[in-house]
């Protein structure tokens, strides 16, 4: 046997409105020791069914807890993705600067401003001679 509150709550009526319903006679009710109604869940199920897609929509609704861990899974699985590409971004920086540092050393052998080395300039002794040209060929004169 329910209470008057705990069969309002059920049926997602106020108690002013079961009363009313239980003194026009729609629905019976006996009284306990202290005068309040006492209303049996299957008398209270036939004068207000409860339809299955006020259940469906009762049961669909995620608690706060659901909807709690799913905000937090989220977080999480943002927080990683941000990580990965912010570790994406620096590489890409890097390479980058190296990249920069590449272009910037071939076009200053481009432009004849070579850097100092270490090594010995005959290492290309055929390379650097000069070929003779066309005429010197046709001729027979050596280019020095």
């Amino acid at each position: 046997m329910l209470s008057l509150a705990e069969a309002a709550s059920r049926v997602g009526k106020s108690k002013p409105t079961l009363q009313r319903a239980i003194k026009a006679g729609r629905l019976s009710a006996s009284r306990d020791e202290h005068g309040a109604y006492l209303i049996d869940p299957a008398e209270l199920a036939r004068v207000y069914p409860t339809s299955r897609a006020a259940l469906a929509a009762v049961v669909a609704q995620p608690s706060q807890a659901e909807e709690f861990a799913d905000l937090t899974h989220q977080i999480a699985m943002l927080e990683a993705r941000l990580s990965m590409v912010t570790e994406e971004r620096d590489y890409l920086r890097e390479r980058i600067i190296g990249f920069e540092r590449q272009t910037n050393q071939t076009l200053s052998l481009l432009a004849g401003d070579r850097p100092a080395r270490d090594e010995p300039d005959d290492l290309w002794p055929l390379a650097r001679r000069r070929r003779p040209g066309f005429l010197a060929r046709l001729f027979g004169e050596r280019a020095g």
